[in-house]
């Protein structure tokens, strides 16, 4: 049954918040290959002062790996069917292949990357990708192929018994983009736009107000997408957040294990340089004392007798040495 405007942007919505922890999932792997700073924190969540707080780019590399690996495939269109000769599939082919051209074209007018470098790389790091395809003849006879391809971060969808029902995408544009392509105003600098397809029609909203609203003349959802096969396939309440994994699947919460690994470390390195002293005193002074070595090294006045002596080191050092082996062999297996 179709959906009118209200029905459908509740629809959107809903399955937005629906999708809240895949939208976590993907957000989590974004940082990690934009190689957020990591941030040591207590068990109350709060940073940890006086530390040294390194972030490796351990998954930024293994992304940046595998998107060069990916993007460097050659990507094939072969046509095959009964009583197809070769002469004719080459055809075919050749008019795919020409239609990718026609596409990628477009995309660089609107300075996006061609689409299946786009989708190398979001396969990886998503775990999911499509594109909205729209072929047809312009008002000059030629032939128009506009493919856009999605961030599935921000994309939102349905699916009923024989196929896609709809789908959403959600973007963030320019007052004057929005302005130029529906001829409306937005009161801040960017507006949300949704572009919702169905089998029926399509609505684009812009800041949750419906733009443009028109019938589908197709009765088919104008959009291909494919999940990648990392993940699980159980049926339960998080079925998508489990499923088109992306490639940090198996080690999303290592790399902020090795992180933190490394921040001790260095910390406890820059600790060693300028370590605190203690002087006895029969009575604590008033002043503080000054250091025997200059600098801003910490003195500590301390009476004779209740004198703290440090845990040996040797220890700390050997079981972060030893935990670096486990959680970095454990990354390389992942």
């Amino acid at each position: 049954m179709a959906m009118n405007e209200a029905e459908a942007l509740q629809a959107i919505k809903d399955k937005e918040i629906e999708f809240g922890k895949l939208y976590e999932r993907m957000d989590k792997d974004a940082d990690l290959a934009k190689r957020k700073k990591y941030v040591m924190v207590d068990d109350q969540g709060k940073r940890i002062p006086n530390c040294d707080h390194v972030t490796l780019p351990k998954a930024a590399i293994f992304s940046n790996r595998a998107n060069a690996i990916t993007t460097a495939a050659n990507q094939q269109i072969i046509v095959s069917g009964a009583g197809l000769k070769d002469d004719k599939t080459s055809k075919i082919e050749t008019f795919y292949r020409n239609c990718y051209t026609i596409a990628d074209d477009l995309l660089r007018l609107r300075n996006m990357p061609p689409a299946f470098t786009f989708h190398s790389h979001n396969v990886n790091t998503r775990g999911r990708i499509g594109q909205r395809v729209i072929v047809e003849i312009d008002e000059k006879g030629k032939l128009k192929v506009d493919i856009v391809p999605m961030d599935y971060r921000f994309a939102s969808y349905d699916f009923d018994d024989t196929g896609l029902a709809w789908h959403s995408y959600k973007t963030t544009r320019s007052r004057s983009a929005i302005e130029a392509t529906y001829e409306i105003g937005v009161k801040g600098k960017t507006g949300e736009v949704r572009d919702y397809w169905s089998r029926e029609a399509n609505y684009v909203y812009v800041d949750g107000e419906v733009v443009l609203s028109e019938a589908n003349p197709n009765d088919e959802v104008p959009v291909a997408m494919s999940y990648s096969p990392a993940g699980l396939m159980f049926l339960d309440d998080d079925v998508e957040e489990n499923r088109g994994e992306s490639i940090f699947w198996l080690n999303r919460n290592m790399y902020a294990e090795a992180n933190k690994i490394i921040s001790v470390i260095q910390t406890l390195n820059s600790g060693a340089l300028f370590p605190p002293l203690q002087k006895e005193y029969e009575e604590i002074p008033n002043e503080k004392p000054p250091s025997p070595l200059g600098g801003s090294r910490t003195i500590v006045p301390v009476k004779k007798g209740e004198m703290y002596h440090p845990m040996p080191r040797e220890d700390v050092y050997q079981a972060t040495k030893m935990a670096w082996s486990i959680v970095d062999s454990h990354i390389q297996q992942g």
